[in-house]
C-alpha cells in the first residue's frame, strides 16, 4: 500500500508543478520523502496522520485510496489510460538492465506483464531481473543488513580487508533498498574478487576496475549487493558521498563551489586541480567550515 501512495503522491505532485502551485508540489514531495522512510506498510490514513509531513489534506487522500482504490481528482485530470501506461512503465522499469528506453519499447509492443515479454528478447540480467522480481523490489529490513554485515566481517576481517556498509543502512534507516559496500583498496590485491567469495554474492551483473554490480542472497531473498573500491586516501571523501543522501551530496558540492572547490567521492580540489588531504570525513566537513553531522542527521540537513 505504500507504493500504491507514493505512486498517486508522485502524481498529484507533478499536476501541482502544471498548475502552478511548487509549494503544493513540495508538500508532496515531504510526504513521499516520508513514506519512503517508513519502516511498515500503512494499514489506515488514521495510521498516515501520525507520520511528519502527512496532515490532514493529504491523509485525505490516502482514506480515499483505501476506500476506493484510486484519487478522484487525479482520474479527473488525466486519462485512465495514460495513467495505466505510467503504473506499466514502471513495473517494466523496476527490472534489473531495464530502463526508460527498453520499457517504452515494450509498451509499443503490446506488453502489460513481465509474463508477456518474450524470454528470447531478454538480455541476461533482464532475464535475472525477473526471474528474482519479487525479491529484489523488496526493502530489505535492517535486522538484515546487520546479518549481512556480520558475515562480511567473518570473511574479510581475516583478511585485513576494510570495508563498511554504506547507504541508508549507515544512516540509521529501517529499511533499504539495496546494498553498498565501500571498500578500501589494498596494494598488490584484486580486492573485489576477494570480497565477492563471500558466500551472500550469487551473480554478478557487472564489473569495472573500481565496481562491482550484483545480486547476494540473504536468509533466503535475493538483493541487489554493490561493491565500491576506494583508495585508502579517497575513503574519508567516499564515506561522506556513499553514505548520502543525494540530496546532501547536492548540498555539500553546492557549498564546496562557493569557495572554488571542487568536492567528490575521491577528494577536494582547488581551481589548478591541487587536493586538500583528509583522513577521516570530519576532516572533509571542517576543510568546507561545516560542523560535522553523524550519518543520521544527514537526511535533516
Amino acid at each position: 500500500m505504500n507504493a500504491t501512495i507514493i505512486n498517486a503522491f508522485e502524481a498529484l505532485r507533478k499536476l501541482r508543478v502544471e498548475q502552478g502551485e511548487p509549494y503544493r508540489a513540495r508538500a508532496y514531495e515531504r510526504a513521499i520523502n516520508a513514506l519512503r522512510n517508513h519502516p511498515t506498510q500503512i494499514q489506515s490514513a488514521e495510521e498516515a496522520r501520525m507520520i511528519p509531513g502527512i496532515g490532514e489534506s493529504l491523509a485525505s487522500k490516502i482514506d480515499e485510496l483505501f476506500r476506493t482504490g484510486s484519487v478522484s481528482e487525479l482520474q479527473m485530470a488525466r486519462p485512465l489510460e495514460e495513467l495505466e501506461k505510467e503504473r506499466v512503465l514502471k513495473l517494466f522499469e523496476s527490472v534489473e538492465g531495464v530502463g526508460p528506453v527498453t520499457a517504452n519499447r515494450w509498451y509499443a509492443a503490446g506488453y502489460r506483464r513481465l509474463e508477456d515479454v518474450p524470454v528470447s528478447s531478454l538480455t541476461a540480467t533482464q532475464r535475472l531481473g525477473i526471474e528474482l522480481h519479487s525479491d529484489l523490489v523488496q526493502r530489505i529490513p535492517r535486522d538484515e543488513f546487520l546479518e549481512d554485515d556480520r558475515i562480511l566481517h567473518q570473511c574479510l576481517d581475516p583478511l585485513g580487508i576494510q570495508f563498511v556498509i554504506a547507504g541508508s543502512y549507515r544512516r540509521g534507516k529501517e529499511t533499504s533498498g539495496d546494498i553498498d559496500v565501500l571498500v578500501i583498496n589494498r596494494p598488490n590485491t584484486d580486492v573485489i574478487s576477494t570480497v565477492i567469495q563471500c558466500p551472500i554474492f550469487t551473480h554478478q551483473l557487472g564489473r569495472r576496475e573500481k565496481k562491482f554490480l550484483g545480486i547476494g542472497k540473504i536468509r533466503n531473498t535475493y538483493r541487489r549487493i554493490d561493491i565500491e573500491l576506494a583508495e585508502p586516501h579517497e575513503y574519508p571523501f567516499a564515506i561522506v558521498y556513499f553514505t548520502g543522501p543525494a540530496t546532501f551530496n547536492e548540498k555539500m558540492r553546492s557549498h564546496a563551489k562557493q569557495y572554488s572547490l571542487r568536492l567528490n567521492e575521491k577528494g577536494l580540489y582547488d581551481a589548478q586541480g591541487n587536493s586538500y588531504p583528509a583522513q577521516t570525513e570530519q576532516d572533509v566537513f571542517a576543510m568546507l567550515g561545516l560542523q560535522y553531522l553523524t550519518p543520521e542527521e544527514r537526511d535533516k540537513y
